[in-house]
């Protein structure tokens, strides 16, 4: 893993697996891997997007489930939006599922969703929005919500052994109070202790980049708030990115609805049939998402 792949966002490839049996969704999806038609699930997420437009007025809807963010899914989705972006009257949802992934890349991403819904961005995550696609969803005048959606904080990540099996995500922040550790140990404590750590550093070269890695995500996350419409201040922006960076004590923290709303995030939480019809689609799209990795991880878009 090189310098700039260090300071992205990568998270584990897991994502949490789709159940059978919620209300919503058709007994062709619960049939198991045999007898699945990708056609129908299109056909019937399709189906739901329209319903969605006419009970927001008209409003463009796209799908975006992708389990990582990296520069290649940028090239993706501007393919997939260039074909509707002289459609849409500048009122865009954007229906958000991911694990995350490059920061760079969701930060593009996010302004493309901006230049679209120009006058007004609505991110609806009916489930899971973690690191960097929490970054995606802090550009939108609204972020709708359920009651299960996950956000997450965005404290950068590196691989201690990367192109191995057992490979551990560690946060650069735990790396920098490592440093820190080894620092007072030299300066106030046992020197041998603070040698010993030091030999057993693993990426020496790169603590440069290490320690600058959380002011990256601050400053993209910062940009990321001033794309919002209302209008805040400096310390507001800074109070929010800063507590998204450095504020958790995992990375794989649970931010719900009332803790987005409590450090200063715009959010909607989603109830009645508009509720209904985005959880719906989720289900539907999940099943899709999984039905494309079989079939050689074929992309594929849903979008009204």
């Amino acid at each position: 893993m090189n310098i700039l792949q260090m300071m992205g966002l990568p998270t584990s490839a897991e994502v949490r697996p789709d159940l059978p049996g919620a209300p919503g969704v058709s007994s062709a999806q619960n049939t198991g891997e045999q007898g699945i038609d990708p056609a129908e699930l299109d056909a019937e997420i399709q189906e739901t997007l329209k319903s969605l437009e006419t009970l927001s007025g008209g409003q463009t809807y796209y799908v975006f489930y992708r389990k990582r963010i990296c520069s290649g899914t940028v090239d993706e989705v501007y393919d997939e939006l260039r074909t509707i972006r002289n459609d849409c009257d500048g009122r865009f949802n954007v229906i958000l599922f991911s694990g995350g992934g490059d920061i760079e890349a969701a930060f593009n991403l996010a302004c493309l969703f901006r230049s679209i819904g120009h006058e007004s961005l609505n991110i609806i995550v009916p489930r899971w929005a973690k690191s960097a696609a929490t970054l995606i969803a802090c550009a939108a005048d609204t972020i709708s919500m359920t009651p299960v959606t996950e956000l997450g904080p965005l404290d950068p990540q590196i691989m201690d052994t990367p192109n191995t099996e057992d490979s551990r995500r560690l946060s650069c922040l735990s790396i920098i109070e490592t440093f820190q550790l080894i620092r007072n140990e030299f300066r106030y404590g046992n020197e041998y202790f603070a040698a010993g750590l030091l030999e057993r550093l693993q990426f020496p070269l790169a603590l440069g980049s290490i320690i600058s890695s959380p002011k990256v995500s601050e400053e993209y996350l910062a940009r990321a708030l001033r794309l919002q419409k209302a209008e805040r201040t400096p310390e507001e922006v800074s109070a929010i990115a800063e507590k998204l960076v450095y504020g958790y004590v995992d990375h794989r923290f649970c931010i719900h609805h009332d803790e987005a709303r409590r450090i200063g995030l715009p959010v909607r939480l989603l109830d009645g049939e508009m509720h209904d019809l985005v959880w719906k689609i989720h289900r539907l799209s999940m099943r899709r998402m999984e039905l494309s990795e079989r079939s050689g991880g074929v992309t594929w878009t849903a979008q009204v």
